[in-house]
């Protein structure tokens, strides 16, 4: 699970990211980004009822994008703090998991050098 301290909670705070933030999309996934002033980077997660009516499977794409983060963002030491925003695109639950991992590394792998 990811930690309280690596959420983005607030509405303003995700609202911010959502004005300020530098864009990137992919096929699956579109994500918003700005440096943080904290110590440590958070994020929020996005599931649109477009991606699917059900509630279990908006939450099953949510958990399994923290614990995504946890593993491949969190647990590395990174340079700049970021506050990110992750937003799932209609096109999720056409695909297999490993697709979707394989451009979420390859998203966050751009952050570490448009940062």
């Amino acid at each position: 699970m990811l930690p309280q301290k690596n959420r983005l909670r607030k509405k303003k705070e995700i609202e911010r990211v959502l004005k300020r933030g530098k864009k990137i999309s992919g096929r699956f996934f579109s994500l918003y980004f700005l440096k943080s002033q904290l110590p440590f980077s958070r994020a929020a997660f996005s599931v649109s009822k477009k991606i699917s009516n059900k509630a279990f499977q908006r939450n099953k794409i949510k958990r399994w994008l923290r614990e995504f983060f946890r593993q491949e963002f969190f647990s590395k030491e990174r340079k700049v703090n970021l506050d990110i925003l992750v937003i799932v695109q209609k096109n999720f639950l056409k695909n297999n998991s490993h697709s979707a991992k394989e451009e979420i590394r390859k998203i966050l792998n751009n952050l570490n050098y448009e940062s």
